[in-house]
């Protein structure tokens, strides 16, 4: 039942992005502007987000685990974060597998599913410098809206780190007028397998929440 509710609303954003044409052609796109690189040693490792675009409350508390190789074709990454829909706080971890020949390139397809709906989020690994990383994402169904994520080394958000990722995304041509800080504090702890909902559905749910 809730994967229903939740897919009729996301068909009905979509349907609402059909009928008036959400689109500003002088925004940054990632489906357009976002050019990804190759992984490197750069990436292994633990990374946090602390910064994303469009403004969301979902997830929160998002780290993620790159693994130092493929294996058997397969780069995983492991993630932990709080699933938060609906004022829950649960922690989650979750194990995501893509294939190699595509993740090397620095290209991720996500894709959440049921029966009534299916939406794949496109996501590009734009490059790390100083201790950063750009990921930029975007779903066909609605290509105009792009989904930023900053990555950090390290959890703590200050005046420092907020001029350096204004430079690093000046550097990447992308307008970050509208980022949300995210905080990584002490309420970011413990890990525990989530059943009904999903990393995907939650980034569904956060790139078409820019136009509601």
């Amino acid at each position: 039942m809730v994967f229903k509710i939740i897919s009729h609303i996301v068909i009905g954003i979509i349907l609402l992005i059909t009928v008036f044409r959400i689109v500003d052609s002088a925004l940054w796109s990632c489906s357009e502007n976002g050019n990804a690189v190759d992984i490197d040693s750069q990436v292994k490792g633990v990374w946090y987000e602390i910064a994303r675009l469009p403004s969301s409350e979902v997830p929160a508390c998002l780290k993620i685990i790159a693994p130092e190789s493929e294996v058997n074709g397969t780069y995983t990454l492991q993630l932990d974060y709080i699933n938060n829909v609906n004022n829950g706080w649960v922690p989650t971890h979750e194990s995501l597998a893509f294939p190699w020949s595509e993740a090397k390139h620095g290209n991720f397809n996500l894709t959440y599913s049921d029966e009534i709906v299916n939406v794949t989020v496109k996501f590009k690994y734009l490059g790390s410098k100083g201790g950063y990383s750009i990921v930029c994402g975007y779903s066909d169904l609605a290509s105009s809206i792009s989904i930023i994520r900053i990555l950090s080394r390290n959890k703590l958000v200050n005046s420092t780190v907020k001029n350096e990722i204004y430079a690093l995304a000046n550097q990447f041509h992308i307008s970050l007028s509208q980022l949300t800080w995210v905080q990584q504090d002490g309420k970011c702890n413990g890990a525990e397998k989530l059943s009904t909902f999903g990393i995907g559905l939650l980034l569904v749910l956060s790139l078409f929440q820019r136009i509601l």
